[in-house]
């Protein structure tokens, strides 16, 4: 039977929460080398918008302008993402005559081969694709982008019964607050571009940041205090290391690197700062220390006492001002 070679790309769908895109970038791809392999990142064309049934629901409008109805941003439920890897295989010609798994025709050693390569190809897409939200998330200091959505019904209130006669006695009044995503601008879907170009990784700290924010939506108080904990440590370290003279010797630099954290706020961090820093920084000492113990009551003895969500949201604006000050 007669065989062609053929490049083998591929094309993977995924599901994207949070993602909201000027009408400028609809149809718009960013483009970036991978792991050994060349990804394309497509978000859906304009003529995808509110197909209705039947369709895959890609992309819907998000909000409208009022004077004359027109989008002013589009909401992005799925993007696309192909692979190319640089591997050429033989298949048999007529296989391109035929619908996919055209099994009659492939031997069985061939099908294990196609069912590897879909294996790989599919993993360096799921990598890709968590690596553009991380990107994503990194510049528009979001951190609900492309993470899973918990939701409560918004018709339901707290009924209050007498637990004897069981007679409904009041029906609590909900109050519920949607805050706005935040719209990627072309200026942003550019500067994107750039970072997966370079292979730029989002400072840890920053993804520590968005991590903690995320755990105090979920409700997971303990788990966000440690991560705004490691934020501003990291932060901190980073940002005196980076300022260090480059001819200090190794075991100098070894030495400001594993100082403690106390070290860090009483000394070092003060030092790499202009007046307005350290005026910044000063304001926001109290609330560090108060961090820094809960996170330490919390890893080494396991106590809790009094974190709580008004705790956890008062730290972590202290955590986004600190991140802010260099």
């Amino acid at each position: 039977m007669e065989t062609r070679k053929v490049k083998i790309k591929s094309w993977n769908r995924f599901l994207t929460t949070g993602l909201v895109v000027k009408p400028e970038i609809l149809g718009a791809e960013h483009e970036f080398s991978f792991q050994n392999s060349f990804v394309t990142i497509r978000i859906p064309s304009i003529d995808q918008v509110d197909r209705g049934k039947g369709y895959d629901e890609v992309v819907s409008v998000g909000s409208r302008r009022a004077t004359d109805d027109e989008p002013l941003e589009y909401d992005i439920h799925k993007v696309d993402v192909e692979v190319s890897i640089p591997i050429i295989t033989s298949i048999p010609s007529e296989v391109l005559n035929r619908n996919a798994n055209a099994y009659e025709i492939l031997s069985n050693e061939k099908q294990k081969e196609l069912n590897q390569i879909a294996t790989n190809h599919e993993s360096i897409a799921e990598e890709a694709f968590e690596y553009w939200i991380r990107v994503i998330r990194w510049i528009k200091n979001d951190s609900r982008i492309g993470r899973r959505q918990i939701e409560k019904l918004i018709d339901w209130s707290v009924r209050l019964f007498d637990d004897e006669s069981k007679h409904k006695i009041w029906i609590g009044g909900g109050v519920f607050h949607v805050e706005g995503y935040k719209t990627i601008k072309p200026d942003e879907w550019q500067e994107i571009q750039s970072k997966l170009e370079s292979g730029s990784q989002p400072p840890i700290f920053v993804e520590l940041k968005h991590d903690a924010k995320e755990n105090i939506e979920l409700g997971d108080f303990r788990r966000s205090v440690i991560d705004m904990a490691m934020a501003c440590e990291t932060f901190m370290r980073f940002s005196v290391v980076q300022k260090l003279p480059r001819e200090l010797s190794l075991k100098l630099i070894e030495y400001v690197e594993m100082a403690n954290v106390n070290q860090y706020i009483d000394r070092f961090f003060p030092e790499i700062l202009d007046e307005i820093g350290k005026n910044k920084f000063k304001a926001l000492k109290a609330e560090l220390a108060i961090l820094f113990k809960k996170r330490n009551k919390l890893v080494h003895m396991g106590q809790d006492d009094g974190i709580d969500e008004d705790l956890c949201k008062k730290l972590l604006l202290t955590t986004e001002s600190l991140l802010s000050i260099v």
